[in-house]
């Protein structure tokens, strides 16, 4: 009786744990929209990487195997540049990753190491493929998702090199 008891309870805590990774993905732009049975699809064939402090998630110039969704903990973002490694962001619970990898394939162009014991779900370019095998209008959801996104930080790219170029004096008011 109490192993029938325990499965049941291992039973709940995993549908918990599933519901509760669905809400952290729909919190996330590119998924935004995306229904809970595609999520929950996503879920079943993701990976989860555990990372001790100081582990690297991935390195600049590794080649793209998927996306990743941050679940715990944060990471340090570093780009090298002229032989140093600067610190050029962070992330934390809930914040993407790497999701120009499911859509180019280009080196990673940054090292992601962890500040702090974290655990990440990993969403490999084939798990994309699937979507759009299953359902062609989630798919379609999501690729337009990722382009907001990425539209949204080249805007942001484009307001801070002008900041620069004002700052430098390389432009100049009409």
């Amino acid at each position: 009786m109490s192993d029938i008891v325990c499965n049941e309870a291992r039973v709940s805590n995993n549908a918990l744990a599933t519901e509760q990774r669905i809400r952290l993905l729909q919190g996330i732009p590119v998924f935004g929209g995306i229904t809970d049975d595609t999520l929950k699809f996503v879920l079943d064939n993701a990976e989860e990487i555990r990372l001790a402090e100081g582990e690297y998630l991935f390195r600049e110039g590794d080649l793209v195997d998927g996306a990743y969704v941050l679940e715990r903990g944060s990471i340090k973002l570093y780009q090298r540049y002229k032989n140093a490694d600067y610190l050029v962001g962070s992330l934390r619970e809930g914040d993407c990753l790497g999701n120009r990898a499911l859509i180019g394939i280009f080196p990673r162009m940054v090292s992601a190491q962890a500040a702090e014991e974290s655990v990440a779900i990993k969403l490999s370019c084939s798990i994309l493929r699937s979507i759009h095998e299953r359902n062609h209008e989630q798919y379609v959801l999501i690729l337009m998702n990722m382009a907001r996104e990425l539209a949204r930080r080249l805007r942001d790219a484009d307001m801070h090199l002008l900041a620069t170029q004002v700052e430098h004096h390389l432009v100049h008011p009409e």
